[in-house]
């Protein structure tokens, strides 16, 4: 199963790679058709990624082990069951190159995707996520008696070693701000506006609406509120600076391709 990842294209030459024999520059040919546009790619990728994540690879319910067995087979499998349905003229060396082709394209957004429902795992059921985690704890597996070298969760510019201490560590992130969430309430409290906190704090990119829509409202707050205030976005800006990198090791390993023990 997880040679399936270094099959979803072939080395021609050092510099060109081709699908099924295909060369990329063909298979981009395919997006010039103008019943199917590159919007309607863009848009079934995505419904692919989020079926993916919330039924058969749905990391809630599955073991970190077979999630990384079935990555690639299922989103082959799912890519090409959209394709068929698509006004599309693909033969049957086409198809599999087109969907190769789409997956490699597409491969760093999907798995973007599942680390960032990793994150919402670990706050919201921090001990099964760790079991989730510590598959990746650079340890040996064993599949269809081969073994295999699993990848270390890690983040070396945050000394965290491994799984537990990479989870230890975003769930202090969050806590942090949580706290931030508490200040900031309190502020609309105090300017007397927590009538809008809902409305602000409930959309996407939460925090920055809210610090830019108190920013309206600051010759109101006098300068000790309005020096915690910066202090307090500036915490903020670091904190989600490190949510990002703990993001983004996440993602590593979830897409990394086992390497067979010799």
């Amino acid at each position: 199963m997880f040679e399936k990842l270094q099959e979803i294209f072939v080395h021609k030459t050092n510099t060109e790679r081709r699908f099924y024999g295909i060369a990329p520059q063909k298979l981009q040919n395919i997006r010039k058709v103008k019943s199917y546009s590159m919007s309607d790619e863009v848009y079934d990728m995505q419904n692919i990624f989020e079926e993916l994540v919330l039924n058969e690879l749905n990391i809630h319910k599955i073991s970190a082990e077979k999630f990384v067995q079935d990555l690639i087979p299922l989103s082959q499998r799912k890519i090409e069951n959209y394709l068929l349905n698509k006004p599309l003229k693909l033969d049957n060396k086409m198809l599999p190159a087109f969907r190769n082709y789409l997956l490699r394209e597409y491969y760093p957004t999907m798995l973007e995707r599942y680390s960032y429902e990793m994150l919402h795992f670990i706050k919201e059921d921090s001990e099964s996520s760790l079991n989730f985690l510590n598959f990746f704890d650079g340890g040996e597996v064993e599949f269809n008696e081969k073994k295999y070298k699993k990848p270390t969760l890690k983040v070396e510019s945050l000394a965290l070693k491994n799984p537990l201490e990479v989870k230890e560590y975003y769930i202090s992130l969050i806590t942090k701000e949580e706290e931030i969430e508490e200040y900031l309430y309190n502020i609309f409290v105090q300017l007397n506006i927590s009538d809008e906190w809902n409305t602000y704090f409930g959309l996407r990119g939460h925090f920055t609406r809210v610090f830019s829509f108190i920013s309206k409202h600051d010759n109101l707050l006098d300068d000790q509120t309005h020096k915690e205030l910066i202090s307090q976005h500036e915490k903020y800006l670091n904190i989600e600076k490190e949510i990002k990198t703990v993001q983004e090791s996440i993602r590593k390993v979830m897409g990394v391709k086992l390497t067979p023990v010799k």
